[in-house]
Parts: structure tokens; sequence; C-alpha cells
């Protein structure tokens, strides 16, 4: 758990491709990852912390997806003052416009949930912590199509390596990140 105080005011909570399809292919923990980010969601909801929902521009299948085809996993069906975002790329920032929301609301600490892993998170949090934004990674609210994968990211298994999200993301649960964003 991280010592310093997160403030609500200076936070956004990233949901990445919280979409049912991809919950069903790409997540090994099937649609707990997505469970949890919807408890997440609910803590910072009712607080000063922004919320802001990432999906693919492209699908899997090469699809496009319109702002009404969106699968969205229900409970993390974004409400309407939360900020939807399409990103053409893997990471949540390029050609988003994530950034400049981010920096106009004056947000300095990201709190990152996804699917997958390996893919959209590890991208989102490297760009954003080259950035200079503080980042926090719900680990249970992610997941990926390998589970080994997942916890090798998750869990400094080598204080060398700098492949692990905790070299550049402090790391906490559900449970925690609910105990500071509901302070």
């Amino acid at each position: 758990m991280t010592a310093t105080p997160i403030d609500p005011q200076r936070t956004a909570l990233l949901a990445l491709d919280f979409l049912t399809p991809i919950l069903e292919h790409y997540a090994s923990n099937k649609f707990a990852a997505g469970d949890h980010a919807a408890k997440v969601c609910a803590a910072a909801r009712g607080t000063q912390c922004l919320i802001g929902h990432v999906t693919p521009t492209i699908m899997v299948d090469h699809t496009r997806p319109t702002a009404e085809s969106v699968d969205f996993y229900e409970p993390m069906r974004p409400v309407a003052d939360e900020a939807r975002f399409t990103k053409p790329g893997v990471g949540a920032f390029e050609g988003t416009g994530v950034e400049s929301w981010l920096r106009r609301s004056a947000r300095d600490t990201l709190v990152i949930m996804g699917v997958a892993t390996s893919g959209t998170v590890l991208s989102t949090v490297r760009y954003g912590f080259d950035k200079g934004f503080r980042m926090i990674v719900v680990s249970d609210a992610c997941a990926d199509m390998d589970s080994q994968v997942h916890e090798i990211l998750t869990h400094e298994v080598d204080t060398a390596s700098w492949i692990g999200l905790w070299k550049m993301a402090e790391l906490m649960t559900t449970d925690e990140i609910g105990g500071h964003l509901t302070r």
C-alpha cells in the first residue's frame, strides 16, 4: 500500500478496455477484473476523482465500434459525467486526448485498471510514468490472457528488472484503493 495519500481532486481513474468481448477472450479471470474495477469506480464516484473510459478504435476482429455499439461490460458502463475516449493503438494516451484532459483538469495521479495487463495497462503506465504522472495500478482490477504474465507484471520478481509495473507504479488491490478514494 502507498504511504503517500491520494488526493481525489488531483486523481483520475482510467478504465481500459472493459468491453465484454475483451473480458471474455483476453482475461484469464474472465469477469473478475471487471467486477473489481466496478467496485473501484463505485468508490470513486461521489468524490472529486475524475473517471475516464478508454476503448479501442478497432476491435481485434477489425470492426470499428460506434459510440452506440461499444459493448461495455455492464457493471463498467460509463455514467453521464464520465469521459469516454477511443484509442487507435495499445495505450490510452497516444491519439486519444487523455493527456490534455488530465492536464486541463490538473490531475497528476492516475489510477489504472484494465485488460490486458501486458498490453494496454503496461503501455499506459509506461507512457504516464514517462510524462511525470504518479501511476497507481489496481492489480486485481487488471487481467491478462496468461495469468502468469499478469503475476510477473504485478509482483516484484527481480529488483533489477524494468519489466514489472511495480517499477513505474504503485500497486494496490481494490480494497486498498477503495479506502484511499473515500477519505
